[in-house]
């Protein structure tokens, strides 16, 4: 960037010079061809101009499916900026999905590998953050966003982000929303990494982030997130970063629980379910009056479901199970075990369920 402007700046006085010279010394009817020349100029000039963060150039081309993911990522955005509720105010905590991103970067071992890097830098007084999208020949985009730039990772006050992001979201067992649940960043830049296994991988930086350190900054292929978007109050629009080990942790989400979205998902979570910014919201579970389950009814219920099928497991009747927790009839723990947060990190089958409800059926005879 800073080398474009440098040359920028050494042109413009050595073209106005060329004019001067042309007019001065050119001979009769100089200026007419100076005309001329300029109309030739102006066709055949890259379309730049000075922006809010530089030199911006909207005809360059990234190639392959890149130019319509990064317009597709733009338009999510600022659909998820404009998303408002029933009564006109503005709506937040809901989700958007942009698609994702291609690798945005192949093999090092291949003879001309390509890359394209994806920065996002919020510029505080001006409440706007520039997006620059550059490739490895010297060419990039720029444009502006009305979004302020955040994370699901990250630690603050002992709180782990990803935690309660994971339990009110993913878990949906009745867990409050608890703050913090995201993380406001400067800067996020995306690329693609051969860092252990090869793909996108998100940096950050600002409070509680550290270049090159934990959390975040040192994963690998850690934004497998299918392009998936969180706006979360006021303008705040949030990436979220992905691990490969466990639920939630400082550096975010696993990724089976964000990826598995796209596909008929196993692991239940608000995501696949909607709460989409667009306003096609579903009711949750519980939205009705209803009366609570006891053991004998919930038995009853759940008999219902199997008559139909053995096989079936918690992400089959999600909303059924987390009744029972809500009316108490499941643990944390037993409902945790069923749901795919226990220790063995696999959903249950509603089998499961209905042999912990028949044992305190007859412990309570």
């Amino acid at each position: 960037m800073a080398a474009i402007q440098k040359i920028v700046y050494w042109l413009v006085p050595l073209i106005i010079f060329a004019i001067l010279f042309f007019a001065f010394y050119g001979g009769e009817g100089a200026l007419t061809k100076l005309k001329d020349l300029g109309k030739d100029i102006k066709e055949v000039a890259p379309n730049v101009s000075m922006g809010l963060g530089g030199i911006s150039a909207e005809d360059i081309m990234l190639g392959g499916e890149l130019d319509v993911q990064f317009d597709s990522f733009r338009n999510t955005v600022n659909m998820m900026l404009a998303s408002k509720e029933e009564n006109g105010s503005n709506k937040e905590n809901c989700f958007a999905t942009f698609g994702g991103f291609d690798d945005l970067g192949s093999d090092k071992w291949l003879e001309e590998p390509e890359s394209v890097t994806f920065v996002l830098n919020y510029n505080e007084q001006k409440g706007v953050t520039k997006v620059t999208v550059a490739n490895d020949k010297g060419q990039y985009k720029i444009y502006n966003l009305s979004m302020k730039p955040c994370v699901i990772a990250g630690v603050k006050g002992g709180s782990v982000i990803a935690d309660n992001f994971f339990d009110h979201y993913i878990l949906q067992g009745g867990s409050k929303l608890k703050e913090p649940y995201y993380s406001s960043v400067d800067t996020i830049t995306i690329y693609y990494s051969d860092k252990g296994l090869d793909g996108n991988a998100i940096r950050v930086s600002g409070e509680r982030f550290t270049d090159g350190e934990d959390p975040v900054n040192d994963e690998g292929h850690n934004l497998q997130d299918g392009g998936y978007l969180y706006k979360a109050d006021g303008n705040n629009i949030c990436f979220i970063p992905t691990n490969d080990v466990t639920n939630a942790n400082k550096d975010g989400i696993e990724e089976q629980w964000i990826m598995d979205m796209n596909r008929d998902a196993p692991k239940r979570s608000s995501i696949a379910f909607g709460l989409g910014c667009d306003g096609r919201t579903p009711k949750p579970c519980n939205s009705t009056v209803r009366t609570p389950y006891d053991v004998d009814t919930a038995i009853t219920k759940l008999q219902e479901k199997l008559d139909e099928n053995l096989d079936v497991k918690y992400s089959d009747y999600p909303c059924l199970v987390d009744t029972f927790h809500e009316d108490q009839l499941l643990t944390d723990e037993e409902y945790k075990e069923v749901n795919g947060q226990g220790w063995s990190n696999l959903e249950g089958k509603l089998t499961d369920v209905m042999a912990i409800l028949k044992a305190k059926q007859s412990q309570n005879p």
